[in-house]
Parts: C-alpha cells; sequence; structure tokens
C-alpha cells in the first residue's frame, strides 16, 4: 500500500474543508442544508446579501477544483503545500470578508463574527467526524472541541441564530497538555474544584494496579 507524502495529506485535508461550501456555491437546497445544520438565517443581520456570499462560496468552489488538479499531479515538496494551504486561505478570506462587509458602521460586530466562527467550526467537525473521528474524539477528551449552548439570537426581533448546542474549539487545552500533562489531566478528570491532593489520595488508597507478587 502506497503512503500518501505528508505535504499532500495535509493539502488534501485543507481542501475538504471546504467541499461543503463548494455544494453550497452551485445549490440553493445544499445552501439551505448549510444554514440548517448550524442554525443560522443570515439574512436576518443587517446588511447581509445572501448573494454575496455566494459568490465567495464559488471562490471556495474554484479553489477546490485547482486543488484537485494539483494533487492528481503529485504534492511531494512542501512548498508545493504551503501554496496549496494558500489557496484554501484566500478562499477562507474570501468568505469572511464577505459577513465582515454586510457590518454597517457603529452595528456590534459580535453576531457578525459569530456566523462566521459557527461556519468554521461546523465545517470543521463535520471534516474531522468522516476523516478523522479517532482526532475528534481526542479533541473532546481533552478539552480542544465542546459543546456549548447558548440563548437564541434574535436581530429587529427575527430569529438569526438558534439556542442549539454547537462545537467550539479552543487549543489552550492542549497548550495547557504539552506544558503539564498530569496536571491538565488531573484538572479534566476531577475538575477544578477538587482538592489539588484528592486525586493523589485516590491513588493512594486504591493502591497498585498490578497484582501482588
Amino acid at each position: 500500500m502506497q503512503t500518501q507524502p505528508i505535504e499532500a495529506m495535509l493539502a488534501e485535508h485543507a481542501m475538504s474543508l471546504l467541499r461543503p461550501l463548494t455544494e453550497a456555491a452551485t445549490s440553493a437546497p445544499a445552501r439551505q442544508r448549510l444554514w440548517s445544520g448550524i442554525g443560522w438565517t443570515p439574512a436576518a443581520l443587517a446588511g447581509a446579501d445572501p448573494e454575496e456570499l455566494v459568490e465567495a462560496f464559488q471562490v471556495c468552489r474554484t479553489t477546490v477544483a485547482e486543488l484537485a488538479e494539483r494533487l492528481a499531479e503529485g504534492i511531494d515538496t512542501l512548498g508545493d503545500a504551503v501554496a496549496c494551504l494558500d489557496k484554501v486561505r484566500a478562499a477562507v478570506t474570501a468568505v469572511s470578508g464577505v459577513v465582515d462587509g454586510w457590518r454597517p458602521p457603529s452595528t456590534d460586530p459580535a453576531p457578525y463574527r459569530l456566523l462566521l466562527a459557527d461556519l468554521f467550526a461546523h465545517l470543521l467537525d463535520a471534516h474531522l467526524a468522516i476523516r478523522a473521528p479517532r482526532l475528534l474524539v481526542f479533541c473532546d477528551v481533552v478539552g480542544v472541541r465542546r459543546l456549548v449552548t447558548s440563548a437564541p439570537l434574535e436581530v429587529g426581533g427575527v430569529l438569526a441564530r438558534d439556542g442549539r448546542a454547537r462545537p467550539v474549539y479552543d487549543l489552550a487545552p492542549l497548550a495547557a497538555l504539552l506544558r503539564d500533562p498530569v496536571g491538565a489531566v488531573r484538572e479534566r478528570v476531577f475538575g477544578q474544584a477538587v482538592p489539588p491532593a484528592l486525586p493523589d489520595a485516590l491513588a493512594d488508597a486504591l493502591g497498585p494496579c498490578s497484582p501482588a507478587g
């Protein structure tokens, strides 16, 4: 079995993140499934122009087509991978730029940023569930991924965001795990409210895990 170069794997995973947006670029039902999937009605935001977002999705569609062709030709150098990742970054920036551009002056930017955060967390969640389910479980275990429930968001009396639980990604727990693995696991298992000595006391009470010789 031939192993795919790590550079090609990076480019392919980055490209795959955009695939749901490529479908939304040309299909109204696909766009509706996308918004239903993240629980948003973007048109409720002040200044929103859904057609501009379709154009940004088309940029993603073009990017995926170009990268698929590039992957078929072969990617085996870091420079090739960086060039592909830069194309993905440009496509993501196109989507972010459209949503940021909707906000009228003196309007709270929080709902617009929240829409983008929910959208990209949804894309990452869907990608990991299909392509790297073990990594998704790892993110749950170490606290990088959490499901967060918040109150529904209304804009001008119109429901823009429902109150469902949504995935939120935060790399801080991973950084803590790298700095202090024992402390990070202790906090993850027992929580912050548990006295620091309690886990050690429990371990002492339980005794050694291996049977006595």
